[in-house]
């Protein structure tokens, strides 16, 4: 069976499924698919559909469209760093459609002596509280003890009070937030977008063709090797419709 990604026949053993022409998360229909193998699919949802559909703009809109996915509706990520104490800080931001998740990621600083490991621990409340909790069972497995700066045994209840008396709250956090925009991811989505639309219209022969061959060549290629949309799909005179969306009117668009 043919695949037009792998612009190859594959025999009766290989899996084939139905890949979306247009991703489900950017509204795809069901019924405007193609058939391609299971490899190829997978490959392409990570290499090509995947970073455009994660792209800030793009997810955006599905984010205030509520264009939902297979692994449910979309979040908004806001996450960057804040600095605290000097220092820059990992911070996650979502926001998702029902609630909002800000939480700074925990930093641990381990200290060794010959004698002892001193731990400095931040972040989230929770997530401190988690790892002082599996630091202290994991002592107590060896038959050792927990132990705070002043020398007291620490145990699961001075772990709450440790961590209710030390947390410091933070009224509006700035958050330095860098988007990277790759113009690449968007070039390659709209190429596998051509090569698949014009195998659902004119079949393998378009898919063995120079045009699905250079389709295909921009769509898997590293960014220094991606030629310029126009000369990918340059406008043709007599080509049928369904590519009026592809269509450029000169070399140079």
């Amino acid at each position: 069976m043919y695949c037009i990604y792998c612009n190859d026949n594959h025999d009766e053993a290989t899996a084939f499924s139905d890949e979306h022409i247009i991703p489900r998360a950017l509204g795809g229909l069901s019924n405007f698919t193609v058939r391609v193998c299971e490899k190829s699919n997978s490959q392409l949802g990570d290499r090509v559909d995947g970073p455009f559909i994660r792209m800030f703009p793009v997810n955006s809109d599905r984010f205030f469209l509520n264009i939902p996915s297979y692994r449910g509706r979309p979040t908004l990520d806001f996450g960057g760093t804040m600095i605290i104490d000097g220092e820059d800080r990992p911070l996650r931001y979502e926001v998702t459609g029902s609630e909002k998740l800000l939480k700074l990621e925990p930093s641990v600083d381990v200290v060794k002596t010959d004698t002892q490991e001193r731990l400095r621990i931040s972040g989230d409340p929770m997530d401190a509280k988690n790892i002082l909790l599996g630091k202290l069972a994991s002592v107590g497995a060896v038959g050792k003890k927990l132990r705070d700066e002043l020398g007291n045994v620490v145990t699961k209840e001075s772990i709450e009070i440790m961590i209710a008396e030390r947390s410091v709250i933070h009224e509006n956090p700035s958050v330095l937030m860098t988007l990277h925009i790759d113009p690449y991811d968007a070039v390659r989505f709209f190429c596998k977008l051509a090569l698949a639309t014009g195998f659902y219209v004119l079949g393998e022969a378009f898919g063995r063709s120079a045009r699905g061959q250079r389709l295909r060549t921009t769509m898997i290629s590293e960014n220094d090797k991606i030629e310029d949309p126009g000369l990918v799909w340059p406008f043709i005179q007599g080509e049928p419709e369904i590519f009026r969306f592809f269509r450029c009117p000169t070399p140079m668009c």
